[in-house]
């Protein structure tokens, strides 16, 4: 019998900062909250490179909108991306 995997479902924004004083590197950062789990087989075969590369890595960024309205239920806005990572 197989055991279920899991996928933590994380909706991440992009922040580009804007370096105030010229030889002064401010790196940009992202925020991600958890929107779901949701288990591995749930996401459609026609993803299998993203689905090898989660079970490679543990975890991957989505910027693809059609994937991400089948996981979270709408598209990206600017700057946003998709977080999955095995539980």
């Amino acid at each position: 019998m197989n055991k279920a995997i899991y996928v933590n479902v994380y909706l991440c924004k992009y922040h580009k900062v804007v370096n105030p004083v010229s030889r002064h590197v401010i790196s940009s950062y992202s925020t991600c909250n958890k929107m779901s789990k949701i288990k591995l087989d749930t996401i459609p075969s026609a993803y299998n490179e993203i689905i090898s590369l989660l079970k490679r890595d543990s975890e991957v960024d989505i910027v693809d909108d059609e994937l991400a309205l089948r996981i979270i239920g709408r598209r990206l806005n600017e700057n946003e991306y998709i977080k999955l990572s095995l539980d």
